[in-house]
């Protein structure tokens, strides 16, 4: 069956209340797969008076200029952003792409449905600078969008047998009431057996966009979709949204029945809110000392205001914020042009506390010890760090000096901590043992079980007596205050101990048994 196309569904009433934070950004696209164009070397371009609207990074109507270059992103679409300041929100947008440079442009009567008479024969296209983000994606010469989506199919066993118009319930799969965007939804609806209905055209707003489905056939009404549903048929309308919208929708659905071929609108109404949305909405995780940022929609004229268990928190009044403490965190958004409100969906943070970290005070060790394996840092299974340190070992062979070990342990959280502790390598190199003569400094009973003694003359006095372990460990240091020093060895254990009297740099051999 031919079927004479008329009117589509007709949306209209979106109060957008959203602006850019700073600016608005509009990314404009152009599809010129099917333009039957050669394309020029320079590639696409676009032309427009954006200085007029306060736009610093292009000049009016010189496509030519290197700023005013668009990116072929493929599939013969080419794209270009442009920030405009909060100041063009309103204002009208007279723009053109450009292939190559002026001579090879569109604006034929093409456009006289999306633009005005440019004065010289042609049409320039217009934008109402909107307050919001959002993308424009068009065809080469014509009013007609790019459009991507495919909505769900329509089956008509999927709606109820109801006449359009009646009641409300005749649409199915109606929007939540609260939507974070990109947002899509469907409106699925049967036409009655005995009712022939059309769909108004829709004049596409930026960054909303609109699909009919009839049966399994898709065509977009933003290419002015003139289908009509005769008696019994479904379809389904889908509304699907890019930019960052944060307000409430109120959408007035006009559908055309027709009587006797007199058209009686049909309407249908509801109230749909577009929600702020923090980035991280599956949760954030990180370390006491590391920076964590959450984040939400900008926009010009909103107000923002963190929440930690809904309690706000003092001075966090930007789209950005920086917890530090764990809890679940939302953000108030108010549009100051007409004080609504709405609050984003909670986010878990979890900010984990720092390790612990341990690491003991080293004793001296000699420079002839060579390597030395680190130890003493709590909890285990950390890493030693440092100069002349590889794999958890220290080398003496760096020479004489205090060196600061750094021992660093990393929980199972990812977070770590450190401790740093010195460790003084003396010089031990050249040392020898001392004879045991009487009358200048002795140690007994050697061996010795516990305590022995070390008797030296008076010259020794005030100087220093230190006890390392073959390893090179210092054990013990005292100084000599008398002739005659006892020193406790029980907790030694058995084996070999070396005496250095560290002033003299001499050493002698001590047996624990």
């Amino acid at each position: 069956m031919n079927k004479k196309y008329i009117l589509t569904a007709l949306l209209f009433g979106f109060i957008f209340m959203t602006k850019i934070w700073s600016q608005v950004s509009i990314t404009y696209q152009v599809d010129i797969s099917n333009a039957g164009l050669t394309l020029n070397p320079n590639g696409m371009r676009i032309g427009g008076n954006f200085t007029d609207l306060g736009v610093s990074s292009l000049p009016n109507w010189t496509p030519s200029d290197p700023s005013c270059t668009m990116t072929n992103i493929g599939n013969g679409i080419w794209t270009i952003t442009v920030n405009y300041p909060c100041t063009a929100i309103g204002q009208t947008q007279l723009f053109k792409f450009v292939n190559g440079n002026w001579g090879s442009n569109e604006g034929s009567s093409e456009l006289t449905a999306c633009g005005q008479n440019d004065g010289q024969g042609g049409y320039n296209r217009e934008l109402i600078i909107p307050q919001y983000n959002t993308t424009i994606a068009l065809k080469y010469n014509s009013c007609k969008y790019i459009t991507n989506l495919t909505p769900n199919a329509c089956s008509p066993s999927n709606f109820p047998n109801n006449t359009i118009g009646t009641i409300p319930e005749e649409f199915t799969n109606l929007p939540n009431a609260q939507y974070k965007v990109p947002y899509t939804f469907t409106f699925s609806f049967r036409v009655s057996n005995n009712r022939n209905y059309y769909l108004a055209d829709v004049e596409t707003l930026p960054g909303i966009n609109y699909k009919v489905t009839e049966g399994t056939d898709i065509d977009p009404i933003t290419e002015a979709w003139s289908g009509m549903f005769l008696g019994g048929e479904s379809g389904c309308l889908t509304i699907y949204g890019t930019p960052q919208t944060i307000g409430r929708f109120n959408i007035n659905l006009v559908f055309v029945m027709m009587v006797e071929t007199l058209p009686v609108p049909v309407y249908y109404n509801f109230t749909l809110d577009v929600i702020p949305e923090i980035a991280n909405n599956n949760g954030l995780s990180f370390c006491l000392n590391e920076n964590s940022t959450l984040s939400t929609n900008l926009g010009c004229d909103l107000t923002y205001q963190w929440k930690n268990y809904n309690t706000s928190i003092f001075g966090a009044t930007t789209p950005y914020f920086s917890p530090a403490q764990s809890g679940n965190y939302t953000v108030e958004v108010t549009n100051l042009s007409n004080n609504y409100t709405l609050t984003s969906q909670p986010v878990s943070v979890t900010v984990n506390t720092l390790p612990a970290v341990l690491l003991s005070d080293y004793n001296q060790i000699c420079d002839t010890l060579g390597l030395f394996t680190l130890s003493g840092g709590l909890p285990t299974g950390g890493i030693y760090s440092g100069t002349s340190v590889n794999n958890n070992v220290f080398n003496t062979s760096i020479g004489t000096g205090s060196y600061p070990i750094t021992y660093t342990f990393t929980d199972n959280n990812g977070c770590s901590s450190n401790a740093i502790s010195n460790l003084t390598v003396i010089d031990c190199s050249g040392v020898g043992f001392i004879e045991l003569i009487e009358d200048v400094i002795s140690i007994y009973p050697n061996p010795t079980d516990n305590i022995f003694t070390i008797e030296a003359s008076e010259s020794f006095i005030g100087q220093t007596i230190a006890i390392f372990d073959i390893s090179g460990r210092l054990l013990f240091k005292c100084n000599l205050n008398e002739t005659k020093t006892p020193i406790n060895v029980s907790a030694f254990a058995t084996g070999t101990y070396y005496v250095n009297l560290l002033e003299s740099n001499k050493m002698m051999k001590l047996i624990k048994q």
